[in-house]
């Protein structure tokens, strides 16, 4: 499958990053289906996109809610051309309901998962087709964040991790390539600042305020023109 056969997408799981997904994918024109296993949860989607809409372009926000489909039938990845999962953040609950969704879906049809840090290699253990399936890892929150990480398990076929590269490029988003490694690459950065700045708290090198002043008014200004290796190109 190429980004041109992808017409209708599945998002499996109402939640704040369903449902902004949900949400930035219909903005771009794609048929939306919005599944949660509950009503409950579907309700909650609704009005996360509510609260959300100001951040469409205002000639398609009226349009935007009328064609995302929200039901808790199963049945509406039979038509999906690619399905992306943000349901629990448990291995065991994403692996149980994969086997439930693979024999519903088309052959062609493409899944992604929006894990923040489970082994996509663990994961395609569920599938028979592990070729079809990569990770999707959108950044919260997902209808203004630029970022995608594209991860590909050991099982992807080369042609999915493009596709889906592709696809997050269709919808004017930045991706990026990453392997199956524990964190994959944002968490792995996000971490080891993280790590760091409690050891200057803990030292007494700083205070928690003057840690997050110089991310708020120094690396992070800078980091969001030009990473960490054009800023020591640049130094020289």
């Amino acid at each position: 499958m190429s980004i041109t056969d992808i017409k209708t997408v599945a998002i499996a799981g109402a939640g704040t990053m369903g449902a902004l997904i949900a949400q930035t994918f219909a903005s771009h024109g794609y048929t939306v289906v919005l599944w949660n296993r509950s009503e409950a949860g579907l309700a909650r989607g609704r009005s996360i996109m509510a609260e959300n809409l100001d951040t469409v372009p205002p000639a398609e926000r009226d349009a935007v809610p009328s064609i995302i489909t929200m039901t808790t039938d199963p049945a509406c990845f039979r038509d999906a051309d690619f399905v992306l999962e943000s349901i629990a953040e448990d291995l065991e609950v994403k692996k149980a309901f994969y086997r439930q969704l693979e024999p519903l879906l088309k052959e062609t049809c493409l899944v992604s998962t929006n894990t923040s840090g489970l082994s996509i290699t663990a994961l395609a253990e569920a599938f028979a087709s592990p070729e079809r399936f990569c990770g999707m890892h959108w950044i919260n929150p997902a209808n203004l964040i630029p970022l995608i990480e594209v991860i590909s398990g050991e099982a992807t076929a080369p042609e999915t991790a493009q596709t889906v590269y592709a696809l997050a490029e269709a919808l004017e988003k930045k991706p990026i390539r990453v392997k199956d490694v524990p964190g994959f690459a944002l968490n792995r950065l996000q971490f080891a600042v993280l790590r760091e700045a409690l050891h200057m708290v803990e030292t007494g090198a700083a205070s928690m305020e003057d840690v997050d002043k110089a991310m708020k008014y120094g690396l992070g200004l800078r980091y969001a023109c030009i990473g960490p290796f054009e800023t020591a190109d640049l130094g020289g």
